[in-house]
């Protein structure tokens, strides 16, 4: 008796860590889009559109000396906070058990 007991705990244990381990659940993270450019009167504009962008914005970047390809790029990469990055970085704390996980820029 004692051992159809044993053996029902052992079969109860491995179906629940198959079903805990199972990975047919995952959610299929959201491509999200550029956002769109505006135009300083409040409108939207073209991406490629330089003059797409609000007079301060585009004052930066004429200061910075940066190319319409390279606003369109910033834009693309840019992950707003509290949206999900897909790139992390897992850093360990040494011996104070400490594990430190940080959204990389992508």
């Amino acid at each position: 008796m004692r051992r159809l007991t044993y053996m029902t705990m052992i079969v109860i244990l491995l179906a629940a860590i198959v079903a805990a381990c199972g990975g047919g659940d995952e959610e299929e993270p959201t491509p999200t889009s550029p956002p769109a450019a505006v135009s300083a009167e409040g409108g939207a504009a073209a991406v490629g559109d330089p003059g797409g962008l609000p007079a301060a914005a585009m004052q930066i970047a004429q200061e910075r000396g940066l190319t319409p390809d390279d606003i369109r790029a910033a834009m693309m990469t840019y992950t707003p906070s509290g949206k999900w990055d897909e790139y992390l970085s897992f850093m360990s704390g040494g011996h104070s058990g400490n594990l430190i996980v940080v959204g990389v820029p992508s």
